[in-house]
This record gives C-alpha cells, structure tokens and sequence, in this order.
C-alpha cells in the first residue's frame, strides 16, 4: 500500500495516538517505565518463584522485549489488493 504524505501523517499519527501513546511520552521513565513496573506486579502473580529471582531490580528493564513482543500480537497484517 502506499499513500500520499499527508494520509501517511494522518494514518502514523492516529496509530501512535491509540496503540503506542504510552510509548511515546518525552522520556524513557514518562512512558515504557510504568509498564515495566507493571510487569513485575503481573509476574509476583503469575510466578512468583520467578518474580522473587528479579524483583530486586528496581527498573526491570529486561522485559522491554517482553513488552514488545505483547504488542506485536495485537496489530494484524492485512494485505493490500
């Protein structure tokens, strides 16, 4: 698919302003910090065996891939005719 410059604006800024408005806040800790924390209160339910090997990291930022690889699931290719 390809679109002209202002739709391509258009499309990329109402993508950014649902799915990744967390994201793209103007730091690191404003908008992919909270989430991390998030993932580690997730985890304290979901494995806590797990959870107490890496609560001791106060930014867990090993599961930024984590996070991505979530979102990466949600969007859907569809295929241009």
């Amino acid at each position: 698919m390809t679109l002209d410059e202002d739709t391509s604006y258009q499309c990329t800024y109402m993508f950014l302003k649902h799915y990744l408005r967390d994201y793209v806040r103007k730091t690191f800790e404003e908008g992919v910090i909270p989430s991390l924390k998030k993932v580690l209160t997730i985890l304290k339910e979901a494995n806590e065996e797990m959870y107490d090997a890496l609560s001791f990291i106060e930014i867990p930022t090993f599961c930024v891939s984590w996070l991505i690889t979530l979102f990466s699931h949600i969007l859907t290719y569809q295929k241009s005719a």
